[in-house]
C-alpha cells in the first residue's frame, strides 16, 4: 500500500533528491559571497556541504525516526530504499 500512494512518494523523492540539494547549493554560494563568513569557510567545505546533500536519507534513520514521531513506517521505509536506488542516478 505504501508503494501505490504516488503524489507522497513524488513528493518525498523530489524533495530529498532535487530540491534539497538545490537549496544548500544556494546558501553555499550565498555564504561563498559573503565576505564576512567566507574568511571562515574554506571553498572545500562548502563543496563538501553541497555534496552531502545530495546523497540520500539512510533507512534506518527514516524507519525510527518516523516511528518514534508515529507516522507511516511502510512509507518511510519504502521512500528510503527508493530514494537509495534512485540516489544511484541523481
Amino acid at each position: 500500500a505504501a508503494a501505490m500512494n504516488l503524489k507522497l512518494n513524488g513528493l518525498i523523492q523530489l524533495v530529498n533528491l532535487a530540491a534539497y540539494p538545490v537549496l544548500v547549493k544556494l546558501g553555499c554560494v550565498a555564504l561563498a559571497k559573503w565576505k564576512a563568513v567566507s574568511a571562515f569557510l574554506h571553498p572545500q567545505l562548502l563543496d563538501g556541504l553541497v555534496a552531502m546533500a545530495c546523497l540520500p536519507t539512510t533507512v534506518n534513520m527514516c524507519v525510527v525516526l518516523t516511528q518514534s514521531a508515529g507516522g507511516n513506517v511502510a512509507s518511510a521505509l519504502f521512500n528510503a530504499v527508493l530514494g537509495n536506488l534512485l540516489g544511484i542516478f541523481a
